[in-house]
């Protein structure tokens, strides 16, 4: 499987702005060689960002008191 991605293609995927599948069937990301399913398929194993099941952590725990 080839996947031709530029950075902004990328970006989307990581930053889950849109679909893979999307992204596939446009022209953002053109499948060179390969099944289109299952590139779609692979790129869908990445996790997607849930706001709702983001975890935010207090900057308290960042700060060290070992001094």
């Amino acid at each position: 499987m080839v996947l031709m991605l530029s950075g902004e293609a990328w970006a989307k995927i990581h930053l889950s702005a849109e679909r893979t599948a999307t992204l596939i069937q446009g022209d953002d990301i053109p499948v060179a060689a390969g099944d289109v399913s299952e590139a779609s398929r692979v790129l869908d194993l990445f996790d997607r960002y849930e706001p709702e099941r983001a975890v935010v952590v207090p900057p308290k725990t960042l700060v060290q008191d070992r001094m």
